[in-house]
């Protein structure tokens, strides 16, 4: 099988803006019941978050990822740089000089069905005085993509309205509807959904793609666990098959799906073939515990290229 012959590079050049957590995770056999003390069968500490998370799948596939987010001082600053480093995505701090409180989730994954069920601390506001802009938003290379995950809102609409007049794709990680998602929308070019994406007043995946056509969004899909993904391009509706494979924890699948689609598209992959190659990757890191096993069982090299 061959790879496509329109991609030559493998190093693009990546944007990510929005959350990180983190993510203290217990692998256990059936959900506790209330009021119970249950003996955890594994357990993960890593840095999380949708924008992380796709940042850090976007440098392992052999991009070259540029994460800014909100970390700022606090007891777990130097544990979310250190481990930013070590995975060698650029972290660009929204917070710098302040003091942050972290975003704590806590996570059970059920070694049954590899489901989880997620406790997050609410993210502190990006804090700045009129005078003041994020860090940067220039990069020293031109990001072939910019990913925004819905967080901090004012300034993800402000990157999202430079790099699109720079022509650079917009790409919206919409895992639910935020307040003032609507101010955003106009400046995004591609939106992958979950099925839990609401807009006001919108009940079915048909109304969400009609929603977002009506934003002049031409490119949009919506996932929905193992189901096949749906899409939307030119208003002409497809589907692509998810990878079947033995769940073993489905713990941030769909971050690694944002920040695959990101790598194939910024290699110049059609919106299909991208969405294809996603769910392979998405696939692959359901099959072990945790949000960063898979990636060492995993040669990256066999992923970054689409096979025909």
């Amino acid at each position: 099988m061959g790879a496509s012959k329109r991609n030559k590079a493998t190093n693009p050049v990546g944007f990510f803006f929005g959350l990180n957590t983190i993510d203290l995770q217990f692998q256990t056999g059936t959900y506790p019941s209330a009021n119970t003390k249950t003996r955890a069968a594994a357990t993960a500490l890593h840095v999380g978050g949708p924008a992380t998370n796709a940042a850090i799948c976007f440098q392992w596939l052999g991009g070259i990822a540029t994460l800014c987010t909100p970390v700022g001082f606090h007891s777990f600053s130097n544990f979310i740089s250190g481990e930013l480093k070590k995975l060698k995505v650029s972290l660009i701090d929204a917070a710098a000089g302040k003091n942050n409180d972290p975003t704590i989730a806590s996570i059970v994954s059920e070694l049954e069905n590899g489901t989880r069920t997620i406790v997050v601390s609410p993210p502190s506001p990006i804090r700045l005085t009129e005078t003041e802009t994020l860090p940067t938003l220039e990069l020293k290379d031109k990001p072939r993509v910019l990913l925004l995950d819905g967080f901090f809102m004012e300034q993800a609409i402000r990157l999202a309205k430079k790099y699109q007049s720079q022509k650079v794709p917009v790409i919206l990680d919409g895992g639910s509807w935020k307040n003032d998602m609507d101010k955003l929308l106009p400046f995004v070019d591609i939106a992958i959904c979950s099925a839990s994406f609401r807009p006001p007043n919108v009940k079915t995946k048909d109304e969400i793609f009609e929603y977002l056509a009506a934003k002049e969004i031409s490119k949009a899909a919506i996932t929905h666990d193992a189901n096949p993904v749906l899409l939307m391009e030119d208003k002409q509706k497809s589907e692509v098959a998810t990878i079947a494979v033995d769940t073993v924890d489905s713990l941030a699948a769909g971050d690694f799906f944002h920040g695959a689609f990101c790598y194939y598209y910024a290699l110049n992959y059609s919106f299909t073939e991208s969405i294809k190659g996603a769910t392979i990757i998405a696939g692959n890191s359901c099959k072990y515990f945790g949000t960063r096993e898979w990636m060492k069982k995993i040669n990256p090299q066999h992923y970054q290229q689409i096979q025909a």
